[in-house]
């Protein structure tokens, strides 16, 4: 299907050397198609109409016709998660209600990383892909996406991605059964080259949902502060199931279901996260902080972090200097940036005396490392991040 094509009208099986297309309802879509020479994807034509029904086009080729696949609509799946092969498997990104939660690992220039995938159909059945003549998963770019900055080798149960040049991308993965194209996953960024973000679980984060990302990277070579996007969190919730379930499988059932529970919880927090954030102007999208510990924050919702009053990832570090802070002093007037925010585990007399001078709002405390009291207002993950957001809209939106 072409990017933005009506779903649902047409569905296909590729066999190599040809394709079908079968009609499912009445109607006008779009597709694509395609060239790969050796798992890389070298062509992708423009898009061109398909029309289902009736309308006076008698077929040469009426092929596969009356035939019963006997699976879900194209489309359709029960779980799709990306393994980091170099991690010991970890799952790194994982589809949920059509978008992405998580991120892949950044690719070096000049080498690869190598991807596996769990896949669970519509139906719920685990796929094996031991044999990739029956399930296949596959990697391709994006339709859109930069060419010549990664190249792609298909290894049936896992693919390889391998750096060409700095820069961003973004790529979809498949699966087919039996020749059969079953799924193709939204899109997902890849980064590759070493542009600072080199996290907890080295995976770079270019999601996109859709918010302004000009941001700065502005942090420096590790961030730890991977709990301050909600998706990671969701990422962090399900690998902690997995590895009670392998340790534990007696108690699996109980481990799933409690898993479950909180990540419906955290999909929430999510979106009340975005939800609040579409009441601050973009412009005024702007995070001054103690320290440097929001970039996975601002990466997934669409801030820019401006600096901190410490000017570093860690609160360790030796304190700022004069001219430090005022630079920052000025970096803040020429940004506009609305408001100075302390934090629970700094002293907020620093981020206090920045705001002053710099003739705009102080506002405390924001919760970064460390939570608050139980039966407080950030006392759980959840109150915490609640907390931040609802407290960033109050000083930022109007």
């Amino acid at each position: 299907l072409a990017s933005d094509a009506a779903e649902g009208i047409v569905e296909f099986v590729d066999h190599g050397d040809h394709v079908h297309i079968r009609g499912l309802a009445e109607g006008s879509t779009s597709v694509v198609f395609s060239w790969i020479h050796r798992g890389e994807l070298r062509y992708t034509t423009p898009p061109i109409a398909v029309q289902v029904g009736d309308h006076g086009h008698a077929h040469a080729d009426d092929h596969d016709h009356g035939h019963d696949h006997g699976h879900a609509a194209v489309g359709e799946i029960g779980e799709f998660r990306i393994l980091d092969r170099g991690a010991n498997r970890a799952v790194v990104a994982d589809i949920d209600n059509d978008h992405w939660h998580g991120s892949l690992p950044n690719v070096p220039v000049g080498d690869r990383i190598s991807l596996g995938a769990i896949i669970v159909s519509a139906d719920g059945r685990d796929r094996d892909l031991s044999d990739p003549a029956v399930n296949d998963f596959t990697v391709a770019l994006a339709s859109d996406a930069a060419e010549g900055i990664v190249e792609f080798v298909d290894h049936g149960d896992h693919v390889h991605i391998r750096g060409l040049a700095e820069g961003s991308t973004s790529v979809v993965f498949s699966w087919t059964h039996r020749g059969e194209l079953r799924y193709t996953t939204p899109p997902i960024a890849v980064q590759v080259g070493d542009h600072g973000h080199a996290h907890a679980d080295d995976h770079g984060h270019d999601h996109d949902h859709g918010h302004d990302h000009d941001h700065d990277h502005v942090h420096g070579d590790f961030d730890p502060h991977v709990w301050q996007s909600v998706d990671s969190a969701i990422v962090m919730v399900r690998n902690i199931r997995d590895a009670l379930v392998d340790a534990d499988p007696v108690n699996a059932d109980l481990y799933r279901s409690n898993a479950s529970a909180y990540i419906a919880e955290l999909e929430e927090l999510d979106r009340y996260i975005f939800e609040l954030v579409e009441t601050i102007p973009h412009e005024r999208r702007m995070l001054v902080t103690g320290h440097l510990a929001y970039q996975y924050f601002a990466d997934r919702y669409g801030f820019r972090q401006i600096g901190a009053t410490l000017g570093s990832i860690t609160t360790e570090g030796a304190d700022p200097s004069a001219g430090e802070i005022a630079a920052l002093i000025n970096e803040i007037r020429a940004t506009g940036a609305p408001a100075v925010f302390a934090e629970n585990i700094t002293n907020p007399s620093l981020a206090r005396r920045v705001a002053d001078e710099a003739g705009v709002r102080f506002v405390s405390p924001l919760y970064s490392d460390a939570l608050d009291v139980p039966g407080s207002a950030a006392g759980t993950y959840i109150d915490m991040m609640r907390h931040n957001i609802e407290l960033m809209v109050d000083a930022l939106a109007f």
